[in-house]
């Protein structure tokens, strides 16, 4: 279930005054099966044509449609957003060739074609909910995080995070902009790879504090490192979702935040549930308890993501 969490992109072309054509590019599911997302309107349209075609990523379907009156105005209906394709990114094409970018979540799937909505008109802000939902739903990505968290502290942690933020911000805009290109699976794979990595080091360092390693002495260095190999990941989703050209470095931008402000989230979680975890817990019983829990976290972690890596290679 880690790092599934994809966008969907829909186009939707004006091929005349009563018929238009909607083609859906989708990613499969957790269980790699293709999406059960749809795009409906009203019923006095009838579909005259449709095709589909199985891509690495996901699926592509393409459907034209015949109606009996004109496409302007009417409303259209998104079905099958789930957790894991919260969002659609949808482009309006009408006849004279302008173009219209909207964002929509699974919480309102809806939208008018509209005629004469202007080529710039492009909700960017959007794109801030949309990067933290993503980094909220990458488990893969806050399991990495989790780990920054249970090896730092104060400073240390600071500098963790913020060469983790650094560097991904940096492949990420690589990625989006077609300078760099890796297939997914192989960006997934090495992804797990890094947090069953990092997993086996701290429980190593668990079981004999002398123990040094590069990963251990340079932990900001190692987390830049890390942070350049799940930036391409969170390109993937970016990435499918088609990013207007008149607004693509704001949408970038806020894409990039959101996934920070997830993460910053993320962080503030741990460090409030463990303080109420010593708070509620008599001091020295916490203190004796709290290290027996760190062995079996890390070789669940570790365990997760080994599962994570040989899966995702196995479906080269």
């Amino acid at each position: 279930m880690a790092h599934q969490l994809g966008i969907a992109l829909i186009s939707v072309y004006e091929e005349g005054p009563q018929q238009f054509q909607v083609q859906l590019k989708a990613p499969y599911d957790a269980a790699g099966r293709p999406p059960a997302i749809a795009v409906h309107t009203t019923n006095d349209c009838r579909i005259v044509q449709k095709h589909s075609h199985a891509e690495k990523e996901g699926v592509t379907r393409v459907w034209r449609h015949r109606c009996n009156g004109p496409i302007a105005g009417r409303e259209f209906h998104i079905s099958g957003l789930n957790t894991q394709t919260p969002d659609a990114v949808v482009v309006l094409y009408n006849a004279s060739g302008e173009q219209t970018h909207l964002t929509l979540q699974r919480q309102q799937p809806s939208f008018v074609f509209s005629a004469s909505a202007p080529p710039t008109l492009t909700d960017s802000s959007d794109y801030l909910p949309m990067g933290i939902e993503h980094i909220l739903g990458g488990y893969d990505h806050l399991l990495l995080v989790f780990l920054f968290w249970l090896m730092a502290r104060g400073k240390q942690l600071l500098w963790v995070v913020t060469s983790f933020t650094l560097a991904h911000s940096i492949t990420l805009a690589l990625a989006v902009t077609d300078a760099i290109a890796l297939p997914s699976l192989v960006v997934e794979s090495m992804i797990a790879f890094s947090i069953t990595l990092l997993a086996a080091e701290l429980l190593r360092q668990h079981r004999d504090p002398a123990y040094e390693s590069f990963t251990l002495q340079k932990p900001a260095v190692m987390a830049f490192a890390f942070g350049l190999l799940h930036g391409l990941g969170f390109a993937g989703a970016l990435s499918e979702a088609g990013l207007p050209s008149e607004a693509f470095w704001p949408v970038l931008l806020l894409f990039n935040l959101g996934v920070e402000t997830g993460q910053l989230l993320f962080v503030a979680a741990l460090i409030i549930v463990s303080r109420i975890s010593l708070a509620v817990l008599q001091t020295s019983i916490a203190a004796q308890a709290l290290p027996n829990l760190k062995p079996p976290i890390l070789f669940s972690i570790g365990g997760l993501s080994a599962f994570w890596f040989f899966s995702r290679v196995l479906a080269f």
